[in-house]
């Protein structure tokens, strides 16, 4: 009995909370870049990504 009252109590809280949070949106796009070596050791393997 007092499992199912604390279970309930903890689904109302976590409900209420994620109500009056709402949801956060990005007002723009974010660009995400890459960067790859174009000398040294690591440019034999990244040539196929730089293309």
């Amino acid at each position: 009995m007092k499992t199912k009252v604390l279970a309930s109590a903890l689904a109302i809280a976590l409900g209420v909370g994620t109500l009056l949070t709402g949801a956060a949106q990005a007002a723009d796009t974010i660009k995400i870049g890459i960067l790859h070596s174009l000398s040294g050791t690591m440019a034999i393997s990244e040539t196929t990504l730089k293309d």
